[in-house]
């Protein structure tokens, strides 16, 4: 009897399946490709008629006071650039979605590149002030022209970087759980248990700081870039990532652009 009702079950679940992946397709092919923003969240978040609010593709900007944590540095300067840009007399933006990949982030929120009407990247021109910082994803596909800005701002010491906001030293990471940082540091030791490779940074893996990255993202994206992991032992990295709590603190690296050798 079981085995008779398994086929129905499973192409039901198929079909529901289906139905999520179509019905956020189609949410996604009605989000306009031009539209006037109507206000700003904050320094990658704003807001246009009919679908509410909108994330910056490929950046991440300081954090304004939330949930009892006080604003980062910068937060409000980013979040007054960021209107002074998208809030020019009414003026429509161009909006433009990956090809490929996500096209929402975690809390539902569209994912674009933002084009002003003077032809300006939003989130380019954040970067060359110094406001943002490159969030890495396989669906960035700007990466290398948002890095330069990036490093251009960093060297010219504009905006956050005049104060180093970013820059973590891994022994200092367990204070900044939470927070999207770049930790720094020399990797002492690498290994692998189970489907997971660690790059730890300390000699005890249960209290130091540790980047992880799954077996099966080593070998679809970082193998290529980063060749054998084994060969990041003695490397000093700077890895950027949100920093979690598991064993002291941590960041998943999703890819390999989230880490930075020297040379």
């Amino acid at each position: 009897m079981l085995s008779h009702l398994r086929t129905p079950v499973a192409l039901l679940f198929c079909f529901i399946l289906l139905g999520q992946t179509m019905t956020g397709w189609a949410a996604d092919q009605a989000l306009p490709r031009h539209a006037v923003p109507t206000s700003v969240i904050d320094g990658d978040t704003f807001t246009i008629p009919h679908v509410g609010r909108i994330r910056l593709m490929g950046i991440d900007t300081p954090e304004l006071e939330h949930e009892r944590l006080p604003a980062e540095p910068y937060a409000q300067q980013a979040k007054h650039r960021a209107t002074e840009l998208l809030m020019r007399g009414g003026q429509s933006v161009k909006l433009s979605f990956a090809p490929q990949g996500r096209s929402r982030d975690v809390y539902a929120r569209p994912l674009c590149y933002v084009e002003l009407a003077n032809g300006q990247d939003l989130a380019e021109q954040l970067l060359e002030e110094g406001l943002a910082i490159v969030y890495p994803s396989a669906d960035l596909n700007r990466y290398k022209r948002y890095s330069k800005a990036e490093r251009r701002a960093r060297k010219a010491k504009r905006g956050a970087w005049l104060e180093g906001h970013w820059l973590v030293d891994h022994t200092e990471a367990r204070h900044h759980v939470g927070a999207y940082r770049i930790v720094g540091g020399t990797i002492l030791n690498v290994d692998q248990k189970g489907g997971w490779i660690y790059l730890n940074f300390g000699k005890n893996w249960r209290e130091d700081f540790t980047v992880t990255i799954s077996h099966r993202d080593w070998l679809a994206h970082f193998r290529k870039v980063l060749g054998p992991f084994k060969e990041l032992q003695g490397r000093f990295v700077e890895v950027r990532g949100r920093i979690g709590w598991r064993n002291g603190a941590s960041i998943r690296a999703y890819h390999p652009y989230q880490l930075q050798l020297d040379q």
